[in-house]
This record gives C-alpha cells, structure tokens and sequence, in this order.
C-alpha cells in the first residue's frame, strides 16, 4: 500500500514532471516564435524606438523570469516537503492547474498582443515603406530640385549673359528707333503744322474771297491776289480726289476758287452742289446760294438770279435764327436791286417794302444796315418811277431814322439819301433845295475817308455842279467840276472815276456851248474852246471803265465842228451802243442839245443823228448784238 501510495506519489510527480516539460516544451516551441516576435520587436525598437515595443519586450522577460523562479521554488519544496506536500499535491495540481491557466492565458494574450503587435507592425512596416518612398521621393525630389537649381544657376548665368549682350544690341536698335522716332515726330509734327496752317490759310482766304463777292477790283478787300493763290491750289488739291467724296467745305471753296479766278459759270454750279449737300446746315445753304444769285447778277442771268433769291426766301423767310433772317433780308435788298435793273421798278418797291416789312421791328445792326439800304434802295425806284414826293419822304426817313448813326454802314446810306434827294429835287427844278441838300451832304461827310462815303461825297459834288450850271448860276458849276477834278484825280475807284470823268463831261459841255456861242459871232477863240472841250471829253473817256454813252455823244458833236466827221459819227455809234446813258435817253439829250446855241452846221449833225439812230434800231431790232 505504502509502495503503491509512494509510486502513485512519484508517478504523480513523474506526472508533474512530464506536465513541466510539456510545458518546457510547448514553452520552447514558442520560444521560436517568441525569438522572432523580440527580433522584430527589436528590429522595430531600433528603427523607431517606440515605447510600445519596449513595454512588449520588458513584459515577457520579466514572465520568464517568475516562470524559472516558480519552478525553482516548486522543486526546491518538491524535495525538502515531498512527505509534506503528499497532503498538499491536490492542492499543488489546482495550483499547477491554476498556474496552467493563467499561463495558457498569458500565452493567449500574449499570442493576441503578438498578433496585434504583427498588425501594428505590418502598419508601421507599411508606414515605414510609405515613409521611405516619401524620403526617397523628397530626397529624389530635392536631389532633382538641386540638380534643376544647378542647371537653373547655369542656365540663368548662360541666360543672363545671353540677355546681356542682347540686351546691348537691344539698347542700341531702341536707342537707334528712338533717334529714328524723334525725328519722324519731329517731321510730323512740322507737317502738322503745316496742314493746320494750310488749313488756316485756306480759311482766311475763303472769308477774302467771301467779303469780295459782288464788289468792284477797287472795293476788294485787302489780301484778294493771296487768297486767290490759296484757294487755286487748293482747287487743285481737289481736282485729285473724286466728287462723290467732296464734303460743303469742298464744293465752297471750290467755287470760290473760281469765282476769284473770273470763272462765273463754274462758281455758280459748285455753289449749287453745296447747297445740295446733305447736312450742310440752314446757314450755310443760304449763303452759297445768294453766292450763286450774285454769280448769275454778274453773269447778266437776272431772271435766274431773281429765282435763286426767291428760293431763299421761300426756304428759310420763316426763320428766326439771327444769321437766316439776314441771308433773307438780303436775298430780298438784291432781289429788289435786279427787279430795278431790268427796270422793273414796281416789283423793286414791292420787293423793298417786303423787306422793311419783315424787320420793322429789328434791333440788330445787321438787320438795320439792311433796313436803311433797303430805303435807299426804294426811294430810288420811287425816282424812277418819277413819283418824286413819294421818294423825298423815303429818303427822309432814313435821315430822320439813322442821321445821327456812327456806324459806316448806316452812314454810307444817309448819305446816299442825301445825294439821292438832292436828284429828286432837280428832277423837280428845285435847284436852289437841290443845292442846299448837296451842301449838307459836304458838310457832313466831306472830311470823311470811308471809301464808300466819299463816293457820295463825289457824287453830290458833280450833281451840284449840274443843278447850278440848270440854275443859271453863271460860272459857279465849273468851280465845283473843277474841286471834283482836283480832291478825286487820283482816285482809283471805278465809281469815284467815273464822277472825275462826269465833272470832265461837265467842263467839255460848258466848253462846247461856249464855243457855239462864239461861233455864232464868228469869234477865232471858239476853235480854241472846242479844243479844250475835246481835251476833257478824251480825259473823260479815258477815265470810265464802260463806254458812257453821254460823253461820247458830246465828243462826236466836238469832233464834228472840228471837221473830222468820220470820227464823230464813229463816237455817235458808239455813244447809242454804251452800257451806261446811251441808246434813246442819249438820242434824245442829243437832239434837244443841237437847240442849244443853233448853228447852221447842226442840220448836217441832226442828220448824222438821225442816221446812227435808224441804224443802232435796226441792228437792235435783227438782233446783232447790241
């Protein structure tokens, strides 16, 4: 019993033993296991040197190390309590059992943390591979980055020394164009200058040219020859661009190139296509075509003229614009004009009255230097028509409405109601008032320089000196056609010419009937009295710039008691031909003058008369040209 208690003890031991082995054992077959988990662990720990590893590690050697000391202690009390522990091996089973558990829990949560730590270290393996792909990527990249800032170094070295000479080369081209550049602006700007001063040139003389319209060469405004070598080249300029492209300002100046240059006809179709330009302006239309109006005037296209201004004022007569009201006012003053020429006179003072009627309450001095012509202007027409109380009201108006006016214009136009009147009076043999009047006309305006005022100054003289010699004033005419001769011998206006070579007129006549006085007694001295008359006669001729038809005549009759026949019937001819106070007015003068002093020869002079009349009559007639 005792040796089977003590074998069952012993093998109970063996069992124990065996049991320690197998767990030695199984302890070693994880040990392997183990080995590689610390090697990883360690391979880890050195290359992180993370705190978790080192937990791991620490924990399983310090269970090794109270796995060795329990078996030590196991043994050690195996062997000095082996009867002792006989009572106690159950109680050493539960605690092997219990030991077994807790080890094979151990090793499961070890196994487990070994798992978890093969997770954790296949992450960190991931991790560490992604981290060394990301090092080697930078290190590529910086490696790269280096490289490129080298190569960038180099490049920018090569390149700045690149840009450097071009750079110099650029200079000089820039600095090159820049000198290239100053002058060309400099050229521009000279040319610039240059067209803005043809330009300014150009309109300079289009307002010559403009203010020269429907004057005489003598009352041209100063600088007309400048501004007609302005505006032919300007023409030109023109010519080498096509019409369809002229603006106003073309077809303008073009027209007052010809107009400066005598071509009438082309002056007066280019202010027509001005006025058909589209958007030309109210103003500007109105103005070309009174242009065109005076070309036709001057171009003897009366009829047409009359038309023209009746289309200005049918276009613009309602206008209230200042510049529209004065082109129609004087659309209306030279319509009026013509419709007198063509001895209309009638229409002249319809046309008038239109115009005063239109400004009757005018303020403008532009408007009123056209009310006061257009009085001027009606009286006239009045005179003509030989309603001459009617005209002496007339010019009294202007006396009484503009006498005390300082304006040049207005002026001009009391003085012409002046002489006007003064005519009106002789017509009415009322010479001692006709005198009076040319009197006061010399008194205000005989000191006067305006050009225009001393035409009338001229005019009222001669008529003076034609009212005293119808007056009876004995020799006191001859004195005034002689003041004309001397304040006007030198004039060079046409008009105040004219009135030189009228008072010539006048010396020759009181020289011619003196001679047939003397010839009546025979006297030798009227030879020499017809010599002086055809001395002034010839200067008379000489200083008119149309043929007039009055000293012509007188001279025909000089040349005929003269004996040159041949020459005076030559004058006659030529005396019924001229433009001015020729044709039947001459005729009739003539015959009522061979009445005055009646000489025997002046049957053969009333014959002579008489021919050249039938003659100028019947060409007149057959239409030859006259």
């Amino acid at each position: 019993m005792q040796n089977t208690g003590k074998c069952g003890r012993y093998g109970h031991l063996s069992s124990c033993q065996n049991q320690q082995q197998e767990l030695k054992r199984q302890s070693d077959e994880r040990k392997p296991g183990s080995n590689f988990m610390k090697r990883l662990l360690t391979i880890f720990v050195l290359l992180w040197g993370t705190a978790a590893a080192q937990a791991v590690q620490t924990s399983t050697a310090a269970l090794k190390d109270q796995l060795d000391a329990l078996k030590e202690l196991q043994q050690s009390k195996l062997e000095s309590q082996k009867e002792l522990q006989v009572k106690d091996i159950e109680a050493v089973r539960q605690q092997i059992t219990a030991v077994d558990k807790r080890v094979d829990d151990q090793l499961t949560q070890l196994g487990q943390s070994v798992d978890r730590l093969g997770i954790l270290i296949t992450i960190l393996g991931v991790g560490i591979t992604v981290l060394l792909v990301l090092g080697g990527f930078l290190g590529y990249r910086n490696a790269k980055s280096e490289a490129k800032e080298a190569a960038s170094d180099a490049a920018k070295a090569s390149a700045q020394e690149w840009f450097d000479k071009q750079a110099m080369v650029l200079k000089e081209k820039i600095e090159a164009m820049e000198n290239k550049a100053a002058l060309l602006h400099a050229e521009m700007d000279q040319h610039a200058q240059g067209v803005q001063e043809h330009a300014a040139d150009i309109a300079k003389a289009l307002i010559t040219a403009q203010e020269s319209i429907g004057k005489t060469s003598t009352q041209a405004p100063s600088g007309l020859e400048e501004s007609t070598k302005v505006l032919a080249q300007r023409d030109r300029e023109l010519r080498a661009s096509t019409e369809d492209s002229y603006s106003f300002d073309d077809w303008n100046t073009r027209a007052h190139a010809a107009y400066t240059n005598g071509a009438l006809e082309d002056a007066g179709y280019f202010w027509l296509r001005a006025a058909r330009v589209t958007n030309a302006g109210a103003a500007n239309v109105a103005q070309v075509l009174i242009n065109r109006a005076i070309t036709q005037g001057d171009l003897n296209q009366r009829e047409a003229a009359i038309a023209t201004y009746d289309e200005v004022i049918r276009r613009f007569g309602e206008a209230p614009e200042l510049a529209l009201r004065e082109h129609v006012a004087r659309a209306l003053l030279n319509k009026g004009s013509l419709q007198s020429k063509l001895n209309d006179n009638e229409a002249a003072i319809v046309t008038n009255d239109e115009l005063l009627k239109r400004c009757v309450e005018a303020t403008e001095p532009r408007l009123l230097k056209k009310v006061a012509m257009a009085l001027v202007n009606k009286g006239v027409a009045q005179c003509r028509q030989n309603q001459l109380q009617a005209a002496m009201i007339t010019f009294d108006e202007v006396l009484h409405r503009f006498g005390e006016a300082v304006e040049p214009h207005l002026r001009d136009a009391v003085a012409k109601s002046l002489v006007n009147k003064g005519i009106a009076q002789e017509q009415l043999n009322q010479y001692e008032a006709a005198i009076a009047t040319y009197d006061e006309t010399l008194r205000r305006f005989g000191e006067d320089t305006d050009l225009g005022i001393q035409i009338q100054v001229a005019r009222a003289l001669v008529n003076k000196g034609i009212a005293q010699d119808r007056g009876n004033q004995g020799g006191n005419h001859i004195a005034t056609f002689d003041e004309v001769v001397r304040r006007f011998a030198e004039a060079a206006e046409p008009t105040i010419r004219q009135q030189v070579a009228l008072a010539l007129n006048g010396r020759g006549f009181h020289h011619l009937i003196q001679a047939k006085s003397l010839m009546q007694q025979e006297d030798p001295e009227a030879k020499l009295q017809l010599q002086i008359a055809l001395e002034n006669l010839n200067d008379a001729a000489h200083r008119c710039a149309r043929p007039n038809g009055l000293i012509l005549g007188n001279r025909a009759y000089v040349q005929y008691l003269l004996g040159n026949v041949d020459a005076a019937s030559d004058d006659f001819a030529e005396a019924l031909r001229a433009p001015e106070d020729g044709g039947k007015g001459l005729y009739e003068a003539t015959l009522k003058d061979l009445d005055i002093n009646p000489l025997t020869v002046d049957i053969e002079i009333r014959k002579m008369v008489e021919k050249a009349w039938a003659t100028f009559q019947m060409l007149r007639g057959s239409g030859s040209g006259l």
